[in-house]
């Protein structure tokens, strides 16, 4: 009898376990069917079809943002297609010199909206939750944004809540929270970090910097050289490179050029040490522990070795988020797993970013 009720036991937790765990993945698809276009789960079953331009993904929390083609009218959906209504109208701003136009998304479960020139932040569930106050608003990351009014900087929570950045002053550019530390610019000359407490954790010394990632940044000093440094502003790689970019965590790999004039791109690991891919004509940053390469106009993925983890067989190819990717075959998309295995066939004109719902 014991036994039988330490099983049910086992077999209940086993099962809430699972459930609270459980994610449920949709991702953006359009078809020449209008009837098909809409959000899928990775079977490709359409979870509800709507008949807008752009699609984009959701957020953890479960909310869609779609938009007609114009760009002026903007709705939200929740993960099984039911239309939620915004405590204001949606007004996004929108990079225009960017092809295909598109407005700033979700981050972090916040929409950064604009109200009579100010701007605050819708959460997921429509409610405007930031205010719009901000002459200037970043986007939400890591649960925090930077915002500025009347010339004063606040780190700003989701909650609406604000804290006010040490050494107010001397800011001139704020950018957003990466790793939980975001770039300050002060007296327009140099660059540091600030943390989601509003202090100055690293002091403004640099030319120019990038977002931290894995606990690291790159950096670049007045001499125009870029190296890489730690959360406490400490040099992990000296500087002595071109051009840098942010590591990906998973491979603990970041892309670099030792000279400016370098056309092809080169790897390096938080150890300094370079590593070059031959097999690739061409080669492009790591996201998830893979990196594109194109050779012979064909586009493929490469492991840490510098070996096809998936041959070239792709025309276009976009970066593993979520586990996945969108690649493009005879003028149709389709998505990949990291094994290369098709989880949805290439008959779309158009495959988003796979999206995942806690």
């Amino acid at each position: 009898m014991k036994t039988k009720m330490l099983f049910t036991s086992l077999f209940l937790f086993s099962f809430f376990f699972h459930t609270l765990n459980a994610q449920t993945y949709r991702v953006a698809v359009s078809s020449k069917d209008p009837a098909k276009s809409g959000y899928v789960d990775l079977n490709g079953e359409l979870i509800f079809q709507a008949s807008y331009y752009y699609y984009y993904p959701y957020t953890t929390e479960g909310t869609a943002l779609v938009a007609s083609k114009r760009m002026n009218k903007f709705n939200l959906f929740d993960k099984m297609g039911n239309e939620i209504i915004p405590e204001i109208k949606i007004k996004i701003y929108v990079d225009t010199w960017v092809m295909p136009v598109k407005p700033h998304v979700y981050n972090d479960g916040m929409l950064k909206v604009t109200l009579n020139g100010k701007w605050g932040g819708l959460n997921s569930k429509g409610k405007l939750t930031v205010q719009p106050v901000y002459d200037r608003l970043t986007d939400f990351y890591d649960g925090y944004a930077l915002g500025e009014r009347d010339k004063v900087f606040y780190v700003v929570y989701k909650n609406g809540r604000e804290t006010l950045i040490e050494n107010n002053e001397a800011i001139t550019y704020i950018k957003h929270f990466s790793d939980g530390l975001a770039p300050i610019e002060t007296n327009g000359k140099r660059f540091g970090f600030v943390d989601t407490l509003g202090k100055i954790v690293i002091a403004p010394q640099f030319i120019t910097v990038g977002y931290f990632s894995g606990g690291y940044a790159w950096a670049r000093t007045k001499n125009k050289k870029i190296g890489y440094i730690n959360k406490n502003g400490d040099w992990i790689i000296n500087p002595r490179l071109a051009v840098a970019n942010n590591f990906d965590v998973e491979s603990g790999l970041a892309m670099i050029q030792a000279r400016s004039d370098d056309s092809h791109w080169l790897y390096i690991d938080t150890t300094g040490k370079v590593r070059s891919f031959s097999l690739a004509d061409k080669n492009y940053r790591f996201s998830e522990g893979l990196a594109i390469g194109r050779k012979d106009k064909k586009v493929g993925y490469l492991n840490t070795k510098g070996e096809w983890a998936i041959e070239p067989q792709f025309d276009i190819a976009r970066h593993f988020i979520n586990g996945y990717a969108a690649v493009k075959v005879k003028g149709l998309w389709g998505l990949i797993n990291k094994a290369g295995d098709w989880i949805l066939q290439p008959e779309y004109k158009f495959v988003g970013d796979v999206a995942v719902i806690k």
